[in-house]
């Protein structure tokens, strides 16, 4: 009984890994494809500094979505090696 137990866990935490692996990498390829627009597909002031303002804030904006989706690819890759490592465990017996 307690080897079903164990083999059915083992199975499960594995899958899990898997799982949360991919979303994972899902994750960390989304935050590396931001690329930043500072003129959403408009056409540049031609000012000097509104240009620049215009750089800054877009290079802001995209920051802060990078830095968010880097923090969720991170999380869920830390699940993603517990649970890893959960089913080695459980693989051992």
């Amino acid at each position: 009984m307690w080897h079903c137990m164990l083999v059915f866990f083992h199975r499960f935490t594995t899958v899990a890994a898997v799982v949360t692996g991919f979303v994972s990498v899902r994750l960390w390829y989304k935050s590396a494809q931001v690329s930043s627009d500072p003129f959403m597909g408009g056409v540049e002031s031609g000012e000097e500094s509104t240009a620049q303002g215009q750089w800054i804030a877009a290079i802001l904006c995209d920051s802060m979505e990078v830095a968010r989706l880097n923090r969720k690819a991170a999380l869920m890759t830390a699940w993603s090696v517990g649970i890893g490592a959960a089913a080695t465990i459980l693989g051992t017996f």
